[in-house]
């Protein structure tokens, strides 16, 4: 019959390696970079800063406009045109004309026009340029 030999037990292992004796580590942090590589790391960031913002723009802007078509909008839908404030334009009877020029006119409201003040200037009357069935005050002065 056979008998099995025991097996001898393994070796313990022989361990080469030698850990280093743990020392105090200090850490580097960007206040410690010296100039020349706080400028190279400034660079660098720089650079990736603006890649990724250029991309993260055009990301937007193609979903933007995928949206927008999807809605069937364009950009325009977004440019609103400002409202302006209607304003009532009155419209007053003309009660002075310039026999001499009768494209010269003047309603009596505000300050004569240039025209009307010449002639009262010459010693004219205002009476004398007033049109037939106008009243004969002018307006007060505005």
């Amino acid at each position: 019959m056979f008998t099995r030999k025991p097996s001898p037990p393994f070796p313990e292992p022989v361990l080469h390696y030698q850990p280093e004796p743990e020392t105090p580590h200090a850490e580097t942090t960007i206040r410690d970079l010296p100039l020349p590589e706080l400028k190279a790391f400034h660079e660098k960031v720089g650079a990736i800063l603006a890649k990724r913002t250029a991309q993260a723009r055009e990301d937007f802007r193609q979903d933007f406009l995928q949206k927008l078509e999807l809605f069937g909008m364009s950009v325009e839908d977004f440019h609103e045109k400002p409202k302006r404030k209607e304003v009532k334009k009155r419209e007053f009877a003309i009660k002075y004309r310039d026999p001499d020029n009768p494209a010269n006119v003047w309603t009596g409201i505000g300050k004569p026009k240039k025209w009307l003040q010449e002639k009262l200037d010459q010693g004219h009357s205002l009476d004398e340029f007033l049109i037939a069935g106008a009243p004969a005050e002018p307006a007060p002065l505005s």
